[in-house]
């Protein structure tokens, strides 16, 4: 849980009265949304004629309600300006990705001891779309979660 407590680090520089570097801080959010989310998977699997061979894929969407973001904002306290970081929420995000297994035992053609070994191959893709932009306008990707 966030709390509404923040720390101002004493950064700021000042030349002849006229504040010439802004100081830093961090502060908490007490009132962050949960994550919330709606999610579709869909998973198919094949198998081939030799026992652990087959194929797997799998397709995941959600679609984000709300999550939270790291954001930085212009804070004044004291007559001094701060760039402060806090956790806001976020909306409207969405993550789509495709997964693909391929598992295949070797084991036909390797001596006694090895029989039983195999091979898996796996393939992922993840995109995601957010509202969010950075500062030449490009969309940023879906953030992780973020720790408290």
């Amino acid at each position: 849980m966030s709390t509404a407590a923040f720390t101002l680090s004493n950064n700021a520089v000042f030349v002849n009265g006229v504040q010439t570097v802004l100081g830093t801080g961090a502060g908490g959010a007490p009132n962050l949304d949960p994550f919330k989310a709606n999610q579709v998977d869909f998973s198919t699997e094949y198998y081939f004629r030799r026992p652990g061979a087959g194929l797997r894929r799998l397709v995941s969407i959600k679609t984000f309600s709300t999550f939270i973001i790291q954001q930085q904002s212009a804070e004044s306290y004291g007559g001094v300006n701060y760039l402060i970081n806090r956790k806001v929420n976020g909306e409207g995000a969405s993550v789509k990705g495709v997964e693909g297994l391929l598992p295949a035992p070797v084991s036909s053609f390797l001596p006694g001891k090895f029989n039983g070994f195999g091979v898996i191959a796996s393939y992922s893709y993840i995109d995601s779309h957010t509202p969010i932009k950075d500062v030449t306008g490009r969309s940023l990707p879906f953030p992780r979660a973020v720790q408290e």
